[in-house]
């Protein structure tokens, strides 16, 4: 997949921090990215918005 199916990011948070939400026009894929901790998180998933959210707030 390359970049030109980013349709839109939009600024999130998870777990407090801040975080990027990417939205593909690939089938309903979206990518959330964060940083905490000096660890870089990235999740990718063929879910809505509010369930990739919830998913990285779920994190442990």
């Amino acid at each position: 997949m390359g970049i030109s199916n980013v349709i839109e990011t939009k600024e999130a948070e998870v777990k407090g921090v801040n975080a990027t939400l990417v939205i593909t026009s690939h089938e309903n894929l979206k990518f959330v990215v964060w940083s905490n901790y000096n660890t870089e998180f990235l999740i990718d998933a063929y879910l809505s918005e509010e369930e990739i959210l919830r998913v990285a707030d779920s994190l442990e």
